[in-house]
Parts: structure tokens; C-alpha cells; sequence
């Protein structure tokens, strides 16, 4: 059974949950959400704090979390770059971890925008 899908109407989309909430117990077991946080629970949290970081950046006067996907598209570019330049460069593990943060947000950008094309 295929995970239930949705089309991403929006990047402030709230409504993600609401796939999960109403599919068969079949189709939530093959996504299992949870084992995002079960596998990676340092690394979740690692992330979160790229992203408020991130917000009070980019959105200093807008305290709600948003993407601003107009700022930046070129997100496997930025992860090659960030391995490749600063990674190597980092020479504590706090900096690794913050370069790592910014690699793993890339990639998850990169993953919305490509399942938001397919899924239309």
C-alpha cells in the first residue's frame, strides 16, 4: 500500500496532517511520521533551530515561521557548497552540526519542491 499524498496548495500549508488523519490504517502505517522523530530526535531538533534561526534572519519584522522560497531556489547548489567549503573548513563539532543543519534544510527543501511538481 503507497502512502497517502496530497497536492501542496500552498508553502504555508497547514493541512498536511489531514491525509494522514483521514487515510486507512494501512496507508498511515507505509508513512510513518513518527519515525522521523524516533530516528532522529537530536538532529529534528538541530533543524528546528536552523529554521527559527533561519526566520529571525530572513524575517526579522514577521515572527511566524514561513519560507521565503523567493530568496533562494538553488538548494542542491547550496548543499554542495556548504560540504564542500564549510563543512571541511569546520573544525568543532558545533560547527559541523550548524553546517549540517543547513545542509539537511536544503535537502528538505529540495524534496517539498520536487514532491509539490509531481504531485501537481
Amino acid at each position: 500500500m503507497d502512502p497517502p499524498s496530497r497536492k501542496a496548495t500552498s508553502p504555508s500549508d497547514q493541512d498536511w496532517a489531514v491525509a494522514f488523519q483521514d487515510a486507512p490504517d494501512e496507508e498511515r502505517k507505509a508513512a510513518p511520521i513518527d519515525a522521523i522523530f524516533k530516528f532522529w530526535p537530536d538532529a529534528m531538533l538541530e533543524l528546528a533551530k536552523h529554521i527559527w534561526e533561519g526566520n529571525k534572519k530572513y524575517n526579522p519584522d514577521h515572527p511566524k515561521i514561513s519560507w521565503r522560497r523567493e530568496l533562494s531556489s538553488d538548494h542542491v547548489g547550496s548543499m554542495f557548497r556548504h560540504i564542500g567549503f564549510d563543512y571541511i573548513k569546520a573544525k568543532t563539532a558545533d560547527t559541523k552540526i550548524k553546517v549540517m543543519r543547513a545542509v539537511a534544510w536544503r535537502a528538505l527543501a529540495q524534496l517539498q519542491i520536487l514532491c509539490e511538481e509531481r504531485n501537481g
